[in-house]
């Protein structure tokens, strides 16, 4: 057994003995705690490994699983799917630590989270489509009770909307692999051996697959006009689960498009980039001016996820080198970003009780560590140089440039969008004179604190010094583009 499937394993068997033993609460949350900091450790290490060796899958692991339908447990990672695996085990480390104060069926909840991590490291691992789909529908069983038992007043409704919308996409996704693979001609769901014969496609077929596989991959970033399920669930879900949904979930949908519709349909790709830019920018603009009218602290941060994946998508369109490489490390910097937000914002409303910004100011007399915290993250956000998103927005905007020429004075236009709703939030909830509710807040605990300063730390790491994670995205998006 290799270690991509001990990371899985470990998760899984934790959530089992919080569901099976008899353990008491402190039990419960240790054996959390030990099963993803283990695969966090050994992410780590892979992570390491795969920065140092040439491009291509490593650590693959291959096993028959049904032999006469060309089914395969194959897993491996590259230079690609590695920041998305260290991020997904790195947050899901994080929220069970930033919620060990957790009243309420620990043991259902904790063992969700460990249920999620399994899910979501066999999306980011498979190389077969259909253990790519088979992943992709477990990761919506625990998030749909995550927001349905522990969400706020109207969590059923969020809960059945994020269901219903993402298990419509992946039907359609469903649809386009499933077209793929009997096109193909090879009985086989192995992605790999599917690239190699997609000569065998032609234009109207990759055309009409690839726009199934785009709006089913769509759904999940999700952009402009499939986005509404986010804010509903972003809002309404407890402050973890609206951590991993932003930070891991979210780039599920990108991911698809790198790793599976560019590569296996470039010709489908290649017809569609007009669609792809013109809802990339028109994701861009929208998230960032509905931001500008928010009055919930956590549905403005739900919103600006809409507008830095529609310059994940713009970077996407550019079927660039450049552009691709920026897309995925602006996914992985959203992924720390919106963790920081998220989890000050929760902190914010343990502490305060509300998130409505109106009611909110001079927080940061009251809560200085939580204070510092937000800032930092709405920085980062706004791209701040020095920070992990102006390392990402970069290269996206330069390759954007040199594809479509002057279009690009409408996604930087959101540059001075994001810093004004960013400062504006920040000067009145944080700053200003007490309002009657911040005179009985109290700054965030250690269990809160550490997790969201470990996070911006390493926002300043990787913006400070993106080639440690730049230089491994580099080598494999030069592979997948070569097959343009």
């Amino acid at each position: 057994m290799g270690l991509i499937s001990i990371s899985m394993l470990i998760p899984f068997l934790g959530a089992l003995a919080i569901l099976v033993l008899e353990l008491d609460d402190k039990q419960v949350k240790r054996i959390a705690l030990l099963a993803t900091a283990i695969p966090a450790a050994i992410h780590l290490y892979m992570f390491a490994r795969v920065g140092f060796a040439p491009s291509g899958y490593q650590f693959v692991e291959s096993y028959t699983w049904i032999k006469s339908l060309g089914m395969s447990y194959r897993v491996g990672v590259d230079g690609i799917s590695m920041p998305m695996l260290f991020l997904t085990s790195l947050l899901t480390l994080l929220v069970v630590i930033f919620s060990w104060e957790q009243k309420e069926r620990i043991r259902q909840y904790f063992s969700l989270f460990l249920f999620l991590e399994v899910s979501l490291i066999g999306v980011f691992t498979a190389l077969d489509l259909f253990l790519f789909y088979v992943f992709w529908e477990f990761v919506l069983v625990p998030m749909y009770f995550i927001i349905g038992i522990w969400g706020g007043p109207r969590k059923e409704y969020a809960a059945i909307k994020f269901f219903l919308y993402t298990f419509a996409g992946s039907v359609l996704m469903l649809v386009g692999f499933m077209a793929v693979y009997f096109a193909s001609g090879t009985s086989s769901f192995d992605l790999e051996r599917l690239i190699g014969a997609r000569s065998a496609f032609g234009l109207t077929f990759q055309s009409l697959v690839f726009a199934a596989l785009f709006i089913g991959f769509a759904v999940k970033m999700p952009v402009v006009p499939l986005h509404t399920w986010l804010p509903d669930a972003h809002v309404e879900a407890p402050t973890a689960g609206s951590v991993l949904l932003a930070g891991v979930l979210l780039k599920m949908g990108s991911y698809g498009l790198i790793r599976i519709a560019v590569p296996l349909l470039p010709q489908g790709a290649e017809r569609f980039v007009p669609v792809m830019l013109a809802i990339g920018i028109l994701s861009i603009l929208y998230g960032a001016f509905v931001c500008l009218a928010q009055r919930d602290l956590k549905r403005l941060v739900a919103y600006s996820s809409i507008s830095h994946m529609g310059v994940v998508l713009v970077g996407i369109s550019t079927l660039s080198q450049l552009g691709t490489v920026g897309a995925v490390y602006m996914m992985f910097a959203h992924g720390l970003i919106s963790a920081i937000l998220f989890m000050s914002v929760g902190s914010i409303q343990h502490s305060v009780g509300t998130r409505i910004i109106e009611r909110l100011g001079g927080l940061a007399l009251k809560m200085p560590r939580v204070g510092v915290i937000i800032t930092a993250g709405f920085l980062a956000g706004l791209g701040l140089p020095g920070m992990v998103q102006f390392a990402a927005e970069i290269p996206v905007f330069i390759a954007t440039y040199r594809t479509f020429g002057v279009i690009l004075a409408l996604p930087i236009l959101t540059v001075v969008l994001t810093a004004g709703y960013a400062l504006w939030a920040i000067a009145r909830a944080m700053h200003g004179p007490l309002s009657p509710l911040s005179t009985q807040a109290h700054d965030a605990p250690t269990y809160e604190f550490w997790p969201m300063l470990l996070l911006v730390i390493l926002t300043v790491l990787f913006g400070s010094a993106p080639g440690l994670i730049m230089g491994m995205i580099n080598h494999s998006v030069e592979a997948i583009l070569a097959l343009l």
